[in-house]
């Protein structure tokens, strides 16, 4: 492997890599649930064929949805299911250890002809800047998916 692919943990944030970059710089506190965490935090065929079951309210739009999403995730990019990637952010905000996070240092790229709008995170320190932000690392899928289900039953049961 490259030394670069050792340091890195690479997203994107290609339509406005720019404002990124001045957010990232801006000293607030940030926590990065990019690809690589939200990535992991994925609901299988029999998780969403359970939901399927469910029959309420909200898990008879959700489940074809996520269905149909699992299947293009599959023919795409071979994942064996649905990535909720704004759910582990949203997830994160109700119970912050769904998430294993470090603090590391991470720059946006914004001039690279192929790599424009990439995140680096500096995993090893190797460029000896600072840490400006919470970077998820590792998601517990466990809990994620019970803060899911859980949802989706009080929305099932809620009268409209």
């Amino acid at each position: 492997r490259s030394r670069q692919r050792q340091m890195c943990i690479r997203d994107s944030i290609y339509v406005d890599p720019e404002a990124a970059k001045i957010v990232f710089a801006c000293g607030a506190p940030i926590v990065m649930v990019g690809l690589d965490a939200t990535n992991q935090a994925r609901l299988s065929f029999a998780d969403i064929e359970e939901l399927a079951s469910w029959n309420g309210r909200v898990s008879r739009v959700v489940a074809p949805l996520l269905r149909f999403f699992a299947q293009a995730n599959r023919q795409i990019f071979g994942f064996d299911g649905a990535p909720l990637h704004d759910a582990l952010a949203v997830a994160h905000l109700i119970r912050p250890e769904v998430i294993r996070t470090r603090r590391l240092n991470v720059e946006i790229e914004t001039a690279g002809e192929l790599t424009r709008g990439r995140t680096v995170a500096d995993l090893y320190g190797v460029s000896r800047r600072p840490p400006n932000a919470e970077v998820a690392l590792e998601v517990d899928l466990g809990l994620f998916k019970e803060l899911l289900f859980q949802a989706i039953r009080v929305l099932d049961a809620e009268e409209v």
